[in-house]
């Protein structure tokens, strides 16, 4: 399951899309707001976040290059439901809401390549929900380990880009929870941690 979309720049270019930049810690979109333009990444990593009540930040995950940053918000009309922040420099294709209407109109495989899209979404969200849910500590953190191996890192990388307080947020659990599990995980051999950083 390969959540991307492609779309050539040719295409992007000729439905007006413009070139756009964000450098690490700019929001590309916040919670509650309404999309004027659609974000295609071009490069880059964004995070997905939200605050909740206390203030505290939940991650929900990541966008990557030759994705769209909130593809429900375009298709339902709807407010962004999270924050969408540059976690290194992010460069995006940038197209009105009324050319991205016309180039899914007029170009059949594309929108299908979007559909499919959507539909790896919504699995990924639910393959994740279901891991998470009911599963013990360990296990929950296993499957997010596997989760960053398969999307986030290159081959032959080991080296996990998370602190244990963003994998406390992503998981929700508390972070002392995560701290005692990642040390029996290295007790057990399933993982190392070297200078307070985790190998897996």
């Amino acid at each position: 399951m390969d959540k991307r979309v492609e779309i050539d720049d040719e295409v992007l270019f000729r439905y007006h899309a413009k070139i756009k930049h964000f450098k690490k810690g700019e929001y590309l979109a916040k919670a509650g707001s309404r999309p004027k333009s659609l974000y295609y990444i071009y490069s880059g990593l964004i995070k997905i976040t939200n605050l909740n009540e206390e203030g505290i930040e939940f991650l929900h995950g990541f966008n990557h290059p030759k994705e769209i940053i909130g593809i429900g918000t375009y298709m339902g009309d709807f407010a962004y439901y999270n924050d969408f922040i540059a976690i290194e420099d992010v460069e995006v294709r940038e197209i009105s809401l009324d050319q991205f209407e016309f180039l899914i109109k007029e170009n059949a495989d594309i929108s299908r390549k979007i559909i499919t899209y959507l539909s790896d979404i919504i699995n990924i969200k639910t393959i994740t929900l279901t891991a998470v849910l009911g599963n013990s500590p360990k296990e929950k953190i296993l499957f997010l380990l596997d989760k960053i191996k398969s999307l986030l890192l290159e081959e032959g990388d080991d080296q996990i880009p998370f602190t244990r307080q963003e994998m406390a947020n992503f998981l929700g659990m508390r972070v002392e929870t995560i701290i005692r599990s990642i040390k029996e995980l290295e007790d057990e051999g399933v993982l190392k941690i070297a200078k307070g950083k985790i190998f897996y």
